[in-house]
């Protein structure tokens, strides 16, 4: 089985809801453009509007098709996660994408969907994941920066978040947010090629020096973005933990347990694609937008790289 497990889901449904409630969002400016919406919130600054490969599934199953692709595991559009509102508005929206993407999921199995959940408040997070995981959903898709532009992962204040996807086994698949937060990537096409990058690396390095891989190792951690050069810094941050020596040594093994159990994915030309084997017969590779030249690696050079 081909598993594509790392895709974005807009249900045309749910931009039908977002247009009829949105007199329940005060802090959310819907702006349209040529049929589809951007969004504003709390102010600040427009995001792109949601394109049609987000939300044309016909399209998208046709695609899968024509790929062998047998299941997509699709979270939502991070430009539209609101983490910038209010904690209960944030809330109320969160739970809205999610029952359209679970709707979308009954009709459709083929997708399996991941959560949104209001990072912008820990306790907000925590229950709305658990709703989500009572709805079917097996974990959630977050972004790097729980404010929207700002804040970290190891905030104290999530910690009611981690708790709950620690015991509810959560998938939690670590995004880079909108323009990665960065004002220095806003030229020459590099929110996309360098900041998604850096984003999720600094977010995932974070995650590893504060212990909390293996303090919530039942939460299923994924980093995206092709592992965001992690496994080429791996040595690096080996060696400033050793040299600063202010963590605690129970949190060695953090580095080791996100390479063994998720194995974030590798661009050339350590390996040939992003790719994950799953057990014999069950592969899978990530990636944001299509791209027919995925393909599989030798099973040595795999086991080089992951030791």
């Amino acid at each position: 089985m081909i598993i594509d497990c790392h895709a974005h889901l807009v249900p045309p449904s749910l931009l039908e809801a977002i247009r009829m409630q949105a007199s329940k969002f005060p802090s959310i400016r819907l702006i349209e453009d040529g049929g589809s919406l951007g969004f504003s919130f709390a102010g600040g600054k427009p995001t792109r509007p949601v394109s049609k490969p987000l939300s044309d599934l016909p399209a998208r199953l046709k695609w899968m098709d024509e790929q062998k692709i047998e299941r997509q595991v699709v979270g939502g559009w991070l430009d539209m996660f609101a983490y910038e509102v209010p904690a209960e508005e944030g809330a109320n929206w969160s739970r809205l994408v999610n029952t359209h993407l679970a709707q979308t999921a009954m009709r459709e199995p083929r997708f399996v969907p991941l959560a949104t959940v209001p990072l912008q408040d820990g306790a907000c997070a925590a229950e709305v994941l658990r709703e989500a995981h009572a709805a079917g959903f097996k974990g959630a898709m977050i972004g790097t920066q729980p404010k929207g532009k700002g804040g970290v992962l190891d905030d104290p204040s999530l910690k009611p978040f981690w708790e709950t996807a620690n015991e509810l086994g959560s998938v939690v698949f670590i995004h880079p947010v909108f323009e990665s937060g960065d004002d220095r990537v806003h030229d020459y096409g590099m929110a996309n090629a360098v900041g998604r990058i850096t984003d999720t690396l600094i977010a995932m390095s974070r995650l590893i020096y504060a212990g909390h891989v293996t303090r919530y190792a039942n939460a299923k951690i994924v980093a995206g973005i092709g592992g965001a050069a992690l496994p080429y810094v791996i040595g690096r941050l080996r060696r400033n933990f050793a040299r600063q020596g202010q963590a605690r040594r129970s949190r060695c093994g953090a580095r080791r347990h996100v390479l063994r159990h998720h194995r974030p994915g590798y661009a050339r030309p350590a390996l040939p694609r992003r790719y994950r084997r799953r057990g014999k017969g069950h592969d899978g590779f990530g990636h944001a937008v299509p791209d027919r030249r995925s393909r599989a690696f030798e099973d040595y050079r795999r086991d080089q790289i992951l030791g």
